[in-house]
């Protein structure tokens, strides 16, 4: 298919695109406009062993990076939930931790996330605390968590960002939508424009059939509408006889 022809088609199906990605755009904002807001808050710390030799400097900063990845782990595990729950004072269900490694760095961010801003900052401020505690009970003594900036408290929704989800579905919409409307295009049985048939053929379109309307008959003037077949001719009126004057001839 050629770009023209591409475009054609496009433009032929063109309010059925916009049709359907107005739903698809209605629906996301619906959606979204239910949900609930969400505050994340994040506090930074470092994973660092403590360094009895100089010459463990290197070795302790590539262990700090491969903890900071298995802590990341842990964190989003319901051992440390609890432990953060019990610290913070907060309902275990509304408790929702995560962490990922800085940069390939022996620096761990832990972020967790509430509809409360407040809940928020207290639950991530508590997890370092709870990693220690973890740390101390399994008994690997030599690994420090140690915390580099506290958790503040939101001032704005993480989630949900109804323009961003908008803007996707707009473009997915149009995305999917166009390619609806030219996979459902071959399937249709209207005839292309003459100049597609002349492109696809190879011959010259002689002549175009336009499309016929039935106009419905007017009434005449009068009683009602006129009765007589529309090959009828009126009949015409004879005039009347003209009167002679006959004489008697004796």
């Amino acid at each position: 298919m050629r770009t023209i022809d591409l475009y054609r088609t496009l433009w032929r199906y063109r309010f059925l695109i916009v049709g359907l990605t107005a739903a698809l755009v209605a629906v996301t904002w619906f959606v979204t406009s239910r949900q609930q807001d969400e505050y994340e808050a994040t506090t930074l710390v470092r994973i660092q062993q403590e360094i009895r030799d100089p010459t463990e400097a290197f070795g302790s900063l590539e262990t700090g990076k491969r903890l900071a990845q298995v802590y990341a782990k842990i964190v989003a595990t319901d051992a440390i939930r609890e432990r953060v729950a019990e610290t913070a004072g907060i309902p275990v269900d509304q408790v929702h931790l995560s962490a990922s490694p800085v940069d390939d760095l022996d620096l761990l961010a832990i972020t967790a996330t509430s509809t409360d801003p407040r809940r928020a900052a207290n639950a991530a401020n508590a997890a370092p605390a709870s990693l220690v505690a973890f740390i101390q009970d399994t008994g690997t003594i030599r690994e420090q968590v140690i915390t580099v900036s506290d958790a503040q408290v939101p001032d704005s929704p993480s989630a949900p960002r109804p323009k961003r989800n908008i803007a996707i579905a707009l473009i997915l919409g149009l995305i999917l939508n166009s390619a609806f409307a030219l996979a459902i295009a071959p399937l249709s049985d209207r005839l292309p424009d003459p100049e597609e048939l002349e492109s696809l053929t190879g011959y010259p379109v002689l002549a175009t059939i336009p499309k016929l309307t039935r106009r419905e008959a007017r009434p005449t003037s009068g009683a009602g509408p006129s009765t007589r077949a529309p090959d009828e001719q009126p009949r015409q009126e004879r005039p009347p006889p003209q009167k002679r004057n006959v004489r008697a001839v004796r």
